[in-house]
């Protein structure tokens, strides 16, 4: 996730007089309005960079390069999204403890049978997937589209899908002509919500509840599959954990998911033991769930135990 300072230094090259690049004033004078969203002042939402636009080059006037600062902004709305996610979570649980009676101090009798399990409400994971780039791999929207509403009806209990299905699931690419969701976006969504599955309260249905671990439910075998690459990784939002269970330290998590990136386009050296070794302190409220975390962490050191070439997509 970036930092306030991050924005603040961050340098674009300027753009050549025959290209029109966009206006460099326009664009500082956002990037401080970014600035103080992440010092805590709220001016900006992912939503308002992701749909930003810019003057091209005026007269007389300087411009930045349009591919960096695109780039740039992509990541300035995936931290703002992390940030605006995390601050719905906290709101929701706020509420639900307001909206709770009042509990007595009244011993349970000896004996009482203990309740049974609750299932841990999920949110539906909102699936907004970008359209594919030319140098970028496409699925096809209807395939993707039609998946995602089973996902979502499993989530409430209406379907019966499991972590197995998500991780496995496979869409062609979308007819000639036609625009394509970007996978890896995909992909990110699909093993997010493969962890949200996996911690449904069994219930009677067709297909017993997936319990096997997400690295070995997302088998890589010698017929190919669906790798991560930097991309994926950069676009997953955690969930925070169960009211009373301590989380794993944001920014600790980040850090080591940005090296995991950095590792995939080639930048880093990181090995598949280090992140088995991984350790984050644990905070008593907040922070990310720590099943979500070490389930994504499990399919980063497959992949990396076994990929041979840096990912420079």
């Amino acid at each position: 996730m970036l930092t306030p300072d991050d924005v603040r230094s961050v340098v674009f090259a300027r753009a050549w007089r025959r290209d029109h690049g966009y206006d460099e004033a326009e664009v500082d004078a956002f990037l401080k309005r970014v600035v103080a969203t992440l010092r805590g002042k709220p001016l900006v939402t992912a939503r308002d960079v992701l749909t930003v636009r810019f003057s091209p080059r005026k007269r007389g006037r300087r411009a930045y390069k349009k591919k960096q600062v695109d780039a740039f902004l992509d990541q300035v709305a995936l931290t703002l999204m992390k940030r605006e996610v995390r601050a719905s979570q906290q709101q929701e649980r706020a509420e639900a403890r307001r909206a709770e009676p009042p509990r007595r101090g009244v011993p349970e009798a000896a004996g009482r049978e203990a309740d049974p399990p609750q299932r841990r409400p999920e949110r539906v994971p909102r699936a907004e997937f970008d359209t594919a780039g030319p140098q970028q791999r496409a699925l096809d929207k209807a395939e993707v589209d039609a998946f995602v509403d089973r996902v979502a009806a499993t989530l409430r209990g209406e379907d019966t899908l499991t972590a197995h299905d998500l991780l496995t699931a496979r869409f062609n690419p979308p007819q000639p002509g036609h625009p394509g969701y970007q996978e890896a976006g995909v992909v990110a969504f699909l093993v997010m919500a493969a962890a949200s599955i996996r911690h449904l309260a069994p219930r009677a249905r067709a297909i017993p509840a997936q319990r096997m671990p997400i690295a070995r439910a997302f088998r890589r075998g010698a017929t190919g599959g669906r790798g991560l690459t930097a991309e994926a990784i950069s676009s997953v939002v955690f969930n925070e954990p169960p009211e009373g269970t301590p989380g794993y330290d944001v920014d600790e998590v980040d850090d080591l998911l940005d090296r995991v990136a950095a590792t995939l386009r080639g930048a880093d050296g990181l090995t598949a033991a280090e992140v088995r070794a991984a350790e984050f302190p644990q905070v008593p409220v907040g922070g990310y769930d720590p099943v979500e975390v070490d389930a994504l962490l499990d399919l980063v050191a497959e992949h990396l135990d076994t990929a041979r070439t840096p990912d420079r997509a």
